[in-house]
């Protein structure tokens, strides 16, 4: 996996490390799980480090990822998955433990 060979996620510059993280001392990726369509998969990310930045929550969602919490995320949901659970939800009623147990499987 992308995990496994050591990618990061970065957040907040287009893909790039932030500048200011480079600048002290290097900012250590966080690790979140990431629920898509065909899984969940552990990814590495490292937010951007700038005063004015946006929060995590900003930078995750920018990117195609909703956080679990507003909080400290730990855990996100790309639209694609988001989109699937609601129709599934909508058309035969599968509620969100059932559909969770199908994506870890």
């Amino acid at each position: 996996t992308l995990f496994n060979l050591g990618h990061i996620l970065y957040l907040g510059h287009d893909g790039n490390p932030c500048p200011q993280s480079n600048q002290t001392e290097p900012q250590s990726a966080g690790e979140i799980s990431v629920a898509h369509v065909h899984g969940i998969h552990p990814v590495r990310v490292q937010y951007c480090a700038c005063m004015n930045g946006a929060s995590h929550v900003c930078q995750l969602l920018r990117v195609g990822l909703v956080p679990g919490t507003p909080s400290r995320p730990e855990t996100a949901y790309t639209i694609d998955v988001l989109e699937q659970f609601h129709t599934l939800n909508m058309e035969s009623g599968t509620n969100m433990y059932d559909f969770h147990k199908s994506l870890v499987r």
